[in-house]
């Protein structure tokens, strides 16, 4: 957006001293902030300049009002905390200007403007300078005024004081009640709350439910943009984040200790891991040696490929990170630092692109490493699709076991063919009498589940009650048949409806599993088109046989339709709701919200430092609390919206929903603003608006991801401590044996912990490494540090402690890569928007912009090659003849119609 003229900064200037004769303060503020969304950042300085020169001090209920309108100034070019920062130094120059006591009264405006200023996000730097200005103050009348009130006090006539010396009197207004309590920060973090330090209440105009409007986007969620402080803010974080990180190794050493079931079952039961090379010491270090043992291919044959590309993905970061950060800091950061022009405030942006000033002759150069970065993202994509991945995915189909090697899932059924006899006839008549080896249809079983669920929880009060006993050593023997006699009873009406169903032709559902003799029918029979309606006899490659959701395969499609569309606006409502819901927690979270409870209140008046800490941290609960409960939000609409084929395939949506949220929210907030459906608006309406939108906002919030990718570390260190299962595993150890609570207490919270959860915020770290590559190149050591971190810990908690879970053969990885380059041109439009922002001319814009003809190319490129859903029939053969996985369950049929041989009243 283009500045003003100085003529047309003179015309605005002319308009404003008008409008200043006729209209109040607030009416002219208002036009100023017009002017300045029409473009003029100098208009609305010079008219704040102009307004807190002529103005008596605001009333503190109408300051509200002027954050307001400063907010409606956010898309000019000066950055919004500078706005803020000019307005707070035009009050500051008027109260240093003012007699001593007005001093006092401005001393007050401004304490309460530091607090708003603490509100709205500003560093924590032009909310300290503004203190140091009330404390100068408060010390300047105090100097003036004292030896008169000497005289004052002797002589005990203080009528003869003037204006000045009686506002002394009472005490300077950053001093608290008892006047000898100095004005300080109450945390190292965050700035006080100047409104209760200098006893100053606000009024109505102030509560929670306004602040609210003045915060954007990046506010809400926390994220500062840069300012002066942020170097030894960085370091200090860093130091705090590794002393997390090691401390929660040490615990995770602890507890592996105290309870072994828990980090090393795979052991026992992964024959894989039962080899000598495998086995894991008690040293401090074996977990991360038997890590570093476990290779890529070991942990594809011991827990599935899904979760060895995990570890592989970790691997590709790394070498991303060094081919990219290399030439960063080597070529990018001397330059920035000694051709920039030194046009940062902060140390920590000395090397970076905020320390080259416009018109620099250093875009030239960055607009070429912006071609390096995109051929190499792109080249090491298809590099590690072609040499790591596709080799694989067939090696993981060609060993995929019976019967899911020769199955086939069958949807949308016409009702005539909803037997075994006619469904079997159908496919003969294709494929040649005798090519179907079973068939299987989805039954309705809610009878038989009610039954099951009963005998259940008989066993589990028998199998309670016995471990009591063995416990005291007296057993009840009363008790005891009792309580066999109600399992007895439950097995046999379990037993009963069971053969009902099975018995019966009638509750065949749209849906069924048809197994072929020859894996070669299968592969065309999932090919192939049975009717003129695409929408029956729809035919898909079957999950896992124990991960099937056979409840959801019953939901008939026109359900499964309408259930589909409520779920995708449910999902729409959490993106555009997502900044007002964090704003309404936050706003029932903070002090005066809560204050209004009388119990509260009186316990916050008894505990004061209670009351500063719950003060500091009430901004950032509201947004703590609905990030930690999102997946889990996503969880409950996938499960009573969508009809899933298997439980892993509602991890998919997990991963690509979730990255997607915070991609957003995370990565992209300070551009999405104060609401996602008035930027997605603004943006269809002026598409190329996106270029400087995001060059205005993300550099701006630098700092804040140099912080935010070493945090990744201690929560990586803490999900290896396994907390929550430890919680459940030693519950449950005290009603039943150490196996059954292992057992119990596995496995971990798939909402959050599983591996679409994982994926995406492990995605989302190196798309945020991506993005800033340039723009601060450090970024790119602690996105280094966080893919080793996590190859070392995953290698381990994923291998060794976590249970084997259903295998889709690497969808995860492949949505990570195409995750990756989704986040190549997040890149790209940053660089283009900043260059064309701060170049001498459009030249290094254009240079970068180009790279999007290669990124569209290879990102069609890369949708169209890497297609490997089946094998090809060459090498049907071949597969016939290798070994295949042990397979997780013999048939497709649901686990309640089949027979087991061991009886509950058995099992431990």
């Amino acid at each position: 957006m283009a500045s003003w003229t100085d003529d047309q900064v003179a015309q605005a200037r002319g308009v404003v001293q008008e409008q200043l004769r006729e209209k109040s303060a607030l009416e002219v503020l208002e036009l100023a902030a017009r002017l300045a969304l029409r473009g003029s950042a100098e208009s609305w300085l010079c008219v704040v300049d102009q307004v807190v020169a002529r103005l008596e001090p605001f009333p503190i209920k109408e300051w509200p009002v002027l954050l307001q309108l400063l907010m409606a100034a956010e898309n000019v070019e000066v950055q919004e905390a500078d706005f803020f920062v000019h307005c707070a130094g035009s009050l500051e120059a008027r109260a240093k200007t003012e007699k001593l006591g007005r001093r006092a009264d401005f001393a007050k405006q401004l304490a309460c403007f530091a607090d708003l200023l603490r509100l709205r996000g500003v560093w924590l730097g032009a909310v300290s300078g503004m203190i140091d200005t009330i404390e100068e103050l408060g010390e300047c009348i105090t100097r003036s005024v004292s030896s008169d009130l000497s005289k004052a006090e002797a002589t005990e006539n203080p009528g003869k004081l003037g204006e000045d010396e009686l506002c002394a009197a009472q005490g300077p207004p950053w001093l608290s009640e008892d006047g000898a309590t100095p004005y300080l920060l109450q945390t190292a973090s965050s700035a006080i709350k100047a409104s209760e330090a200098l006893d100053i209440h606000l009024g109505p105009a102030t509560t929670s439910s306004t602040t609210t409007a003045w915060n954007s986007g990046g506010g809400i969620v926390g994220i500062k943009m840069n300012g002066k402080g942020d170097f030894s803010a960085f370091w200090a974080g860093l130091a705090t984040n590794i002393a997390m990180t090691v401390g929660c190794y040490i615990i995770f050493l602890v507890l592996r200790k105290l309870y072994p079931m828990l980090y090393e079952h795979n052991q026992e039961v992964i024959e894989k891991l039962k080899q000598e090379r495998f086995k894991l010491s008690s040293s401090v270090f074996a977990p991360v040696i038997a890590s570093s043992r476990v290779t890529v291919d070991d942990a594809i044959e011991a827990v599935g490929l899904d979760h060895g590309m995990l570890l592989q993905f970790a691997q590709f970061v790394m070498t991303l990170m060094l081919m990219i950060g290399i030439p960063a800091l080597v070529v990018l950061c001397p330059m920035f630092a000694l051709a920039g022009g030194h046009a940062a405030q902060s140390r920590l942006s000395f090397i970076g692109f905020a320390n080259v000033k416009e018109n620099s002759l250093v875009c030239y150069p960055v607009a070429l490493f912006v071609w390096y970065v995109v051929i190499v993202t792109q080249w090491k994509i298809f590099s590690v699709m072609e040499n790591k991945f596709q080799q694989r995915r067939k090696d993981w189909l060609m060993r995929m076991p019976m019967p899911r090697s020769q199955t086939v899932l069958l949807e949308c059924i016409p009702e005539e063919f909803r037997s075994q006899k006619a469904l079997k006839e159908f496919f003969e008549d294709i494929f040649g009498g005798g090519c179907i080896d079973e068939i299987f249809f989805v039954r309705d079983t809610t009878t038989l589940m009610t039954c099951t669920k009963i005998r259940d929880e008989c066993s589990q009060d028998l199998h309670e009650a016995e471990f009591a006993w063995d416990k005291s050593g007296e057993a009840d023997e009363d008790a005891r048949k009792k309580l066999e006699a109600a399992l007895d009873v439950a097995e046999k009406k379990v037993e009963e409806a069971r053969q009902e169903v099975l018995e019966s032709e009638k509750g065949h559902s749209a849906s069924a599993f048809v197994t072929f003799k020859d894996q070669k029918q299968s592969i065309m029979a999932l090919n192939m088109r049975y009717t003129a309606d695409d929408e029956e006899f729809v035919v898909s490659v079957p999950p896992d046989p124990a991960d099937v959701r056979y409840n959801d395969l019953r939901v008939d499609y026109r359900v499964e339709a309408a259930g589909r569309t409520l779920g995708y606006g449910m999902i729409a409502g959490l993106f555009f709701g997502f900044i007002p819901i964090v704003a309404g927690v936050t706003n029932l979270l903070t002090l005066e919200s809560v204050t209004k409870v009388d119990l509260l209140n009186t316990f916050f008046d008894n505990n004061p430092s209670l009351a500063a800490m719950w003060s500091s941290l009430a901004s950032t609960l509201g947004l703590t609390i609905f990030m930690s409960f999102l997946p889990t939000f996503l969880v409950l609409i996938f499960n009573y919206c969508f009809a899933l084929k298997a439980d892993a395939w509602e991890q998919h949506l997990i991963q690509q929903w979730y990255f997607y949220f915070l991609v957003v929210y995370v990565l992209l907030v300070t551009a999405v603003g104060t609401s996602l459906w008035e930027r997605s608006t603004e943006l269809i309406e002026n598409p190329t608006a996106i270029f400087s939108l995001l060059a205005n906002s993300l550099p701006n919030a630098s700092h804040f991801y140099l912080n935010y990718v070493p945090l990744q570390w201690s929560t990586h260190a803490m999900n290896m401590t396994r907390y929550i299962n430890v919680f459940k595993y030693v519950g449950f150890r005290k009603v039943c044996s150490e196996e059954r609570a292992r057992s119990k207490a596995e496995p971990e919270d798939q909402d959050y912990y599983g591996i679409g959860s994982r994926s995406a915020r492990h995605t989302l770290i190196a798309v945020t490494g991506l993005v800033f590559c340039t723009l601060c190149p450090l970024i790119c050591i602690l996105c280094l540090i966080n893919g080793c971190v996590c190859r070392f810990f995953y290698g381990f908690l994923s291998v060794y402690a976590e249970e084997k879970k259903a295998d889709l053969g690497g969808v995860f990885w492949l949505t990570q890569m195409r995750h990756m380059q989704q986040g190549l041109l997040v890149y790209l439009i940053l660089m283009t928007g900043v260059l064309l922002e701060r170049g001498q001319n459009i030249v290094p814009g254009v240079i970068a912009g180009s790279s999007a003809a290669l990124w569209v190319w290879t990102y069609r490129r890369f949708n169209h090659k890497f297609h490997l859903e089946n094998l090809p029939l060459r090498d049907l053969k071949a597969a016939a003849s290798g070994d295949k996985r042990e397979t997780s369950r013999a048939k497709y049929m649901q686990p309640e119609l089949v027979v087991h041989e061991d009886s509950p009243r058995k099992r431990k």
